[in-house]
């Protein structure tokens, strides 16, 4: 079993927040489809949140630009929601 540098356990750590939050906007979407949740409900907001802002820092790691303006704007209106 080889160690693994802290910069490579930060690394796949970020990769596995980034997972999660493509899941996170993915369950989102999918519950208001289905009105298991509605748009404007805290929990619908906040999953958007966690998923704009780990999928856009893993965006801004690999600089891709657009899908970290989309995923940055995606945040900043769920945040906007919870004000």
């Amino acid at each position: 079993m080889t160690k693994r540098s802290p910069a490579a356990r930060g690394t796949r750590l970020l990769e596995v927040l980034g997972w999660l939050g493509t899941l996170a906007i993915l369950a989102a979407y999918f519950a208001t489809s289905y009105e298991l949740l509605q748009p404007t409900s805290l929990t619908y907001a906040l999953l958007n949140l966690f998923g704009g802002l780990t999928v856009g820092v893993i965006s801004w790691m690999r600089r891709a630009w657009q899908p970290l303006t989309l995923n940055l704007a995606w945040a900043l209106i769920a945040a906007l929601t919870l004000l």
